[in-house]
């Protein structure tokens, strides 16, 4: 079933991936369905409108009035959907390989587009790091040197980053920033091999 959230499958696999609570899926499905869409089964039209009682379904184009309407509640909704994840069959495997890195992948862009569309003088002054990010620097290594550099005087660039990167990683790892700081530090990033050894070793 379509929705009008941009990538909603894999917005919502991503989200089932966290185990939260049913009352929080309900919520964040019920926001991710929003509107009108419509589908066919069978070369029949169906029509689905979503409103705060749950979806409504209905033969034709319009669902939203249809006294003939069935509703599923936002909750059975949500159940169903948990389920389809399961049992493999609400994304395609495409849509599974991406949805761990797609919430880093928007964050990134949106630190890029407020970056490009603040005047150059305050992208300069403020956000100068985040030109950056268009050429794919690692998330963690933003992560590590704005939470460093935030703790030493000035680097207001730095802070309004470390700000922005900690409240919207937040519903997946607290403190992120400094979480990857630390990982940096005991080079957890590293594969184990490089950790044991303490730094780069001699391929031969």
């Amino acid at each position: 079933m379509g929705s009008n959230t941009d990538d909603h499958r894999t917005v919502l696999v991503n989200e089932f991936s966290k185990n939260k609570s049913m009352e929080h899926m309900v919520e964040f499905v019920q926001k991710v369905y929003h509107g009108s869409n419509g589908l066919k089964f069978d070369g029949n039209k169906v029509s689905v409108w979503f409103d705060e009682n749950g979806m409504r379904f209905a033969r034709g184009e319009s669902s939203r009035y249809a006294r003939t309407a069935q509703i599923l509640s936002w909750e059975d909704a949500t159940k169903r959907i948990g389920e389809l994840i399961e049992q493999g069959q609400f994304a395609t495997n495409v849509e599974l390989a991406e949805a761990p890195g797609y919430e880093r992948q928007k964050t990134a862009e949106r630190l890029w587009y407020i970056a490009r569309d603040i005047s150059d003088e305050y992208r300069d002054k403020y956000l100068g790091i985040v030109r950056d990010l268009r050429g794919g620097f690692p998330d963690e290594t933003i992560s590590a040197v704005c939470w460093r550099k935030s703790q030493e005087k000035g680097h207001y660039g730095h802070k309004l980053l470390k700000f922005i990167l900690d409240v919207t990683l937040s519903p997946i790892k607290e403190d992120h920033c400094f979480q990857a700081y630390v990982s940096e530090m005991t080079r957890q990033q590293l594969p184990g091999r490089y950790r044991r050894q303490g730094g780069a070793t001699n391929a031969n």
